[in-house]
């Protein structure tokens, strides 16, 4: 593995998913999100930082989920589709350490979304005098571990499907049931038949220990496995 390769071709998807349109739409969603917040917080007036609090770290894991999924499928899909794929490929670059590098950018501009959103939030608390707390940085270390770990899962079914919608989909979906995985065994547990049903909810993460002390190793065993799928799957795969 080149890890110069990598890094370029990280860089590379950085500066390209940085410049597309749905990259300024997000900012704007974000920033409209952030003015209503602080509206929020002006009407609640005793319960101000909580809304704040709440309200930054709801639109920060909505945002940058929606952000990381859809740059990260059609950037791959478009590469393809429009046989760019082929140019990369020509040169001494392997195909694992071609979607390395996307995935690898995907996630590092997420991680530094979620930075500038999270500078923005302390700015406003530090003009309104509230205090920050560790909680807050605590709960952002969980949101973007879980964007990890669904950002690696729609890179698999982004490489099996080569469909940004499919990938999209089933990721989403992933993601609301990896909520509700322990009521779902629960559930399960009560009834005799739908055996698949029960082992196959052990291949989805579990986000409920995200808090536990197991919790960023438990999430990162998942991201680990997920994005080594893909790039095994990818390197065997046939680019039509």
């Amino acid at each position: 593995m080149n890890l110069k390769t990598i890094k370029h071709i990280a860089i590379s998807s950085i500066y390209e998913a940085k410049g597309s349109r749905f990259s300024y739409i997000i900012f704007s969603f974000l920033f409209i999100l952030s003015y209503v917040s602080i509206l929020l917080g002006i009407m609640a007036v005793w319960e101000e930082k909580k809304v704040l609090t709440d309200f930054f770290l709801s639109i920060t894991q909505v945002g940058v989920l929606f952000w990381s999924l859809i740059m990260l499928t059609t950037s791959i899909s478009s590469d393809i589709e429009t046989k760019r794929i082929y140019l990369i490929l020509s040169r001494p670059v392997r195909k694992y350490e071609y979607l390395f590098g996307r995935f690898l950018g995907i996630i590092i501009l997420s991680f530094l979304i979620i930075v500038f959103v999270t500078v923005i939030f302390f700015i406003l608390l530090l003009i309104k005098r509230y205090k920050i707390e560790w909680d807050y940085i605590n709960n952002l270390g969980f949101i973007f571990m879980k964007i990890c770990v669904i950002s690696s899962i729609s890179l698999l079914f982004t490489v099996i499907t080569t469909s940004v919608y499919t990938s999209f989909i089933i990721s989403m979906m992933v993601w609301f049931v990896a909520h509700f995985v322990n009521e779902l065994k629960f559930a399960l547990s009560k009834t005799n038949g739908f055996i698949f049903m029960k082992y196959l909810l052990y291949l989805i993460p579990d986000f409920s220990l995200i808090d536990k002390k197991i919790g960023y190793i438990y999430m990162f065993v998942y991201f680990f496995i997920f994005t080594l799928i893909s790039l095994i799957l990818f390197k065997r795969k046939e680019i039509a």
